[in-house]
């Protein structure tokens, strides 16, 4: 059992590891992180992680990782920890509801997110709500600590069901935060029905670098506008 180098849980409650010895790549999808920091301090060859919670947004009071001297990648999908400390050079992906992430990401995070490469914001769009419009030009707030940081944003739009006049998404990437980012994705999976139009809008400062944009809005016609 010492030998293993690979391991990948899918389970309710994460449960206290062993100190492998050798174990390099690890995969916990639960809903319970209760007591996996100490599970993870005895794992000290440790090279990647992934933390996913997939049907509610989990929570946990800290994850201190600056003593993982190999860790080099930190995932975390709906898992957010009130405190995040990474080892030098690790690198940081992050994933769910923008609203969620703004409210547990703060200043315990600060110096972790230098380490942001990869961030999937997530707004939820409820037709008894009568939104009209998703403002994606009001991006998180924790993603200014990430400043000069990220170079991978997903924009992503679920649950979009019933009669709307109109549907708009405003992205406006400034350099001041982004001007390392190579990479933007817009995801709208909502399925709509009746009479549905909206527009897309975006613009990008000539100062960020933007190598690769993806579009995908299946469901709905848009009319769609990018401004450099």
């Amino acid at each position: 059992m010492s030998r293993l180098t690979a391991l990948n849980l899918f389970i309710p409650k994460a449960p206290q590891l062993p100190p492998f010895n050798e174990l390099e790549h690890l995969e916990l999808h639960s809903i319970n992180f209760e007591g996996v920091q100490q599970s993870l301090m005895g794992l000290h060859n440790l090279e990647t992680l992934f933390l996913s919670c997939e049907q509610v947004k989990a929570s946990l009071p800290k994850l201190r990782l600056e003593g993982l001297p190999k860790l080099r990648h930190v995932r975390l999908d709906d898992v957010f920890p009130a405190e995040l400390s990474l080892p030098h050079g690790c690198r940081l992906d992050v994933k769910g509801e923008a609203s969620d992430m703004d409210q547990v990401i703060g200043s315990a995070w600060q110096d972790a997110l230098q380490h942001l490469h990869a961030c999937t914001c997530r707004w939820t769009v409820k037709p008894w709500t009568w939104q009209r419009y998703v403002d994606v030009q009001r991006l998180p707030n924790f993603l200014s600590m990430a400043a000069g940081s990220i170079q991978e944003l997903s924009l992503v739009e679920e649950e979009v069901a019933g009669d709307f006049p109109k549907l708009a998404y405003l992205i406006w990437l400034g350099p001041a935060i982004f001007c390392k980012v190579k990479r933007l994705s817009i995801k709208l999976n909502g399925q709509v029905y009746g009479d549905i139009s909206g527009w897309i809008h975006i613009h990008i400062r000539a100062t960020v670098h933007l190598d690769s944009l993806q579009i995908y809005a299946e469901f709905c016609a848009y009319h769609l506008r990018i401004q450099w």
